[in-house]
C-alpha cells in the first residue's frame, strides 16, 4: 500500500467522519450529532485521506486559527484536528504521511505553526510536537448562556459530575 494523502473530493467527508468515529470509539459509523457538528466546521480543503483498494483508511485535518503571541499579536497556524487511522492499516505510516502532508500544505498557505490537542500525546512528538500548555481554564459569558431549570437543585455551586446518556438526554 502506498500512502499518498490527498485532499478529500466532495462527498468523502462522511467517510472521513466514520474513520473518526472508529478511531475514538463512537462506533464504526459517525453518529448523527456528530456529523451535524463536523458538517458546520469541517474544512474539507484542510481536510486529507489516505485509501486503501478504494476505500479511505486513514484521516487528518486542519483548522483555520491564528495564534496569539506575547504583545498582541498573532500569526496564522494551522490547528491539527480529527487524526486518526483505521486499526486495519496502522504500523505502516500512514498517520506519518498524513501529518506530513498537513505540515507541506500549512507551509503552503504561510502558516508557520501547527498545534493540536492529543488524546494521546506521545504519539505526536516524533512529528515535532511538545507540551505547551498544562493548564487550560474556561471563561463562559453568561449572557450567552441558557437557563437551566433544575439548576436550583444544585445543593453546591459549581458541582460538576458524570452522567449517563439517559440522564443527560
Amino acid at each position: 500500500m502506498t500512502h499518498e494523502p490527498r485532499l478529500i473530493e466532495p462527498g468523502e467527508a462522511e467517510a472521513t467522519m466514520d474513520i473518526v468515529a472508529a478511531v475514538f470509539g463512537a462506533g464504526p459509523v459517525a453518529p448523527d450529532d456528530y456529523r451535524a457538528e463536523m458538517r458546520e466546521i469541517l474544512e474539507p480543503d484542510r481536510t486529507f485521506a489516505v485509501e486503501d483498494g478504494g476505500r479511505l483508511v486513514g484521516t487528518a485535518s486542519a483548522f483555520t486559527f491564528r495564534l496569539a503571541l506575547p504583545g498582541g499579536g498573532t500569526v496564522p497556524m494551522a490547528g491539527v484536528t480529527e487524526a486518526g487511522v483505521l486499526p486495519t492499516h496502522r504500523r505502516r505510516g500512514v498517520l506519518s504521511s498524513l501529518v506530513e502532508a498537513l505540515h507541506d500544505h500549512a507551509a503552503e498557505r504561510g502558516e508557520p505553526v501547527a498545534g493540536l490537542t492529543a488524546s494521546e500525546a506521545g504519539i505526536y512528538r516524533r512529528f515535532g510536537y511538545g507540551v505547551a500548555t498544562r493548564f487550560q481554564s474556561l471563561a463562559l459569558d453568561a449572557r450567552r448562556m441558557a437557563e437551566v431549570p433544575e439548576a436550583a437543585a444544585l445543593t453546591a455551586p459549581g458541582v460538576v459530575r458524570l452522567v449517563t446518556r439517559d440522564e443527560a438526554v
